[in-house]
């Protein structure tokens, strides 16, 4: 049975809750030197940096990190929890004239998130409070296929990120019609 254990918290410690992210993974007879994969979710309040992987071949199902059981082999190992790049769905478009508001929010981070405007200059009428991460206010005029701006955002760990977006501004379209002369 293959069993793998990620201190995410870095206390030195594998049994923590969440911390065995492989458990009783049967491993057939004459294949132990085939490659395993193991998926796993790293938990958002996990501490950034190197930190210990345990894995554990044995012949029990329920063995701890430490310590004596069945018969098989333990290995330690070193990976590095790093921060995940920060992305952001693409913005709706406004239109000249009617009042716009769009929540910013980035995805692969931990929350909460502190945003700035780094790049760029937002189209007239809109505004971009930080503190809130919101583009609000009432467009003047068209922009074309839009202005690209950048936002530098840094997550609850620490985490930072350069995100391009791009806000377009639609135009108001108005048809006029003449006026039809009366039907005979």
């Amino acid at each position: 049975f293959l069993h793998v254990w990620i201190d995410f918290n870095r206390n030195g410690v594998l049994t923590d809750s969440g911390e065995q992210v492989a458990s009783n993974v049967l491993i057939p007879n004459g294949t132990s030197k085939a490659n395993r994969t193991v998926n796993y979710t790293v938990p958002g309040t996990a501490s950034l940096g190197a930190t210990g992987v345990r894995v554990r071949l044995t012949s029990v199902s329920t063995p701890g990190s430490t310590g004596t059981s069945g018969h098989g082999e333990v290995e330690d190992y070193v990976t590095t929890i790093a921060c995940p790049a920060g992305s952001i769905a693409a913005l709706p478009a406004s239109t000249a004239g009617s009042s716009y508001s769009q929540a910013l929010s980035a995805s692969g981070g931990t929350v909460p998130d502190t945003w700035a405007l780094v790049a760029g200059t937002l189209p007239a009428g809109l505004a971009f409070d930080s503190g809130t991460a919101v583009i609000s206010g009432t467009p003047t005029a068209g922009n074309g296929a839009g202005t690209n701006l950048s936002f530098h955002v840094t997550d609850a760990n620490g985490c930072q990120a350069t995100i391009p977006v791009r806000v377009q501004v639609c135009p108001v379209v108005t048809i006029s019609t003449a006026t039809l002369p009366a039907a005979i």
